[in-house]
């Protein structure tokens, strides 16, 4: 599907596996913001900064069907150091409400992510130096278990079926630390769960992420110091519907397994966590 810059605030509500086409998905709950936006990303437009070689092949790696997302024989690998940065544009306009990644668990697993709302020629080095600087301590956000620290978590309890999508408590840089979409400053910065294997989703503010074209995410902090990776990036939210003229036929996609509604599977979530950062 190819849609152009202007969008109503009309969901294309077709297009979504379990709404008007059946349910593809065995269970959605039918939410306008079940999708996954596989299928409304622009992979061949995907680039990134400070990717292992060949980077363009690198930046395409981790954007997987729903259905292959644990598949970690492909990956997204920082260059020098373990910071690298990915710029994802859309096919058309989007409405973002969780990123959902899998960093793996380890020493290559970033722990820190910072989202940047419509650059599409993506964001350099000199934009993430001026950024909040975390806490080593407010960086360790922990499933379970006393290194957690005071607030530490309850283990997550995991449902039986398929297999789930863990919910993720948030520590995110204070409210200074982000801004509205041409600030300068992210429009997400946060704290990425530590050692959780498979996909996690982390809500991001629907305010700033309402009208997005493209998203550009940088990924740092990992234990090891001088790589990072990552195995799995998608999206959930909803696709904005393109302003049809009288007579135009609106070409709307059939339903794509990739498009399955991520919480079709039953979920796993964490309990609510406010983590002071400084």
């Amino acid at each position: 599907m190819n849609c152009n810059d202007e969008v109503t605030t009309v969901d294309v509500a077709a297009r979504r596996p379990g709404g008007s086409n059946g349910d593809h998905s065995g269970g959605g709950s039918g939410s306008e913001d079940d999708l996954n936006l596989y299928t409304f990303i622009d992979r061949d437009q995907v680039h990134g900064l400070n990717l292992a070689d060949p980077p363009e092949q690198t930046a395409k790696a981790p954007i997987k069907p729903w259905d292959r997302r644990d598949d970690t024989s492909a990956y997204a690998e920082s260059g020098v150091d373990d910071t690298f940065i990915l710029t994802v544009p859309f096919t058309c306009a989007v409405r973002l409400k969780s990123v959902l990644l899998n960093p793996g668990i380890g020493d290559f697993a970033p722990r820190r992510v910072r989202a940047y709302v419509n650059r599409p020629d993506g964001v350099d080095f000199d934009d993430v130096t001026i950024s909040y600087s975390f806490s080593s301590s407010s960086l360790s956000t922990r499933a379970a278990g006393p290194a957690a620290g005071p607030a530490a978590l309850p283990a997550p309890s995991i449902e039986t079926g398929m297999a789930g999508v863990f919910v993720a408590p948030m520590a995110r840089a204070p409210a200074s630390a982000v801004g509205n979409v041409g600030s300068g400053k992210p429009q997400a910065d946060f704290a990425l769960l530590e050692g959780t294997p498979g996909v996690v989703e982390y809500p991001l503010p629907i305010a700033r992420f309402a009208n997005t074209n493209s998203v550009s995410i940088v990924f740092s902090h990992s234990q090891a110091g001088d790589l990072s990776r990552l195995y799995y990036l998608g999206f959930r939210g909803t696709a904005l519907q393109l302003k049809q003229e009288p007579g135009e036929k609106l070409d709307i996609g059939a339903a794509n397994a990739a498009d399955a509604p991520v919480n079709s599977v039953r979920e796993r979530y964490g309990a609510a966590q406010n983590t002071n950062v400084r």
